[in-house]
């Protein structure tokens, strides 16, 4: 699950590909938050980068699934409760996601950084005993997303830490 696709850097949009491409049936969901303040031309050239490098990485675009204007929490919680992992590398990440994230008992990786979110972040996984969540660098993000990928038992076992 990506939330605000505006904010999404190239590196980012490769990192999530790697992902795909080794973790065969698995979906890569974009909710793009509406803002009046970013045109929608950002989110159209976003989505034509992102189509352009799928074929490199061997995904098809059916499994690219895009979802519009995510403000409302319960809508958040119900595509959560549909997700297995919430893969976070947005530094701009919406606190208020990640919290709804963790109340669906939605697994949340993510790559150490200073970003207020990710601090708020780390502090709360820290609590719950599951920092392995937190990766140190990006080869590190793409092993744990993947092996938790092709990994439905992890899953589970971390599903049932945040219960």
């Amino acid at each position: 699950v990506v939330i605000n696709s505006q904010k999404i850097a190239p590196s980012l949009r490769q990192i999530w590909l790697e992902i795909l491409q080794q973790v065969p049936n698995s979906y890569l969901v974009i909710c793009h938050e509406q803002s009046q303040y970013i045109p929608e031309d950002i989110d159209n050239l976003f989505l034509e980068k992102l189509n352009q490098n799928l074929e490199k990485f061997n995904v098809i675009p059916q499994r690219i699934k895009q979802i519009n204007a995510v403000q409302n929490p319960l809508f958040l919680k119900e595509i959560f409760s549909l997700s297995n992992v919430f893969l976070n590398l947005d530094s701009n990440t919406n606190i208020i996601a990640l919290i709804i994230a963790l109340e669906t008992n939605l697994p949340i990786v993510s790559l150490n950084n200073h970003y207020p979110s990710f601090i708020i972040l780390k502090n709360i996984l820290r609590d719950l005993s599951l920092d392995d969540l937190i990766c140190n660098n990006k080869n590190d993000y793409i092993d744990l997303a993947v092996n938790l990928g092709l990994n439905k038992k992890k899953i589970d076992e971390y599903q049932i830490k945040l219960k």
